[in-house]
């Protein structure tokens, strides 16, 4: 069925309730540059391609990376493997 809201002054959060065969319309400013993913908690739904990935900006939008920052090539193990 249909969720009914309160949309003066709305609470501000993260997470909204879908409910079945639903759909939900999102409008927010889209001022932070990059890439942004939208997912739901549950590993199936992601598994059969519940989420998305938004771009906000152009690449040209984006801050330079500072000098040194980590790569996933740099990534070392807390714990030693044996």
């Amino acid at each position: 069925g249909l969720l009914h809201r309160q949309y003066n002054l709305p609470p501000q959060k993260d997470t909204i309730p879908v409910p079945n065969n639903g759909y939900v319309v999102l409008r927010f400013r889209a001022d932070n540059p990059g890439f942004w993913f939208f997912h739901c908690h549950f590993l199936f739904h992601i598994t059969i391609g519940m989420n998305l990935v938004l771009q906000v900006g152009t690449n040209a939008d984006l801050p330079p990376v500072p000098p040194g920052f980590p790569t996933c090539g740099d990534h070392k193990a807390p714990i030693p493997i044996n």
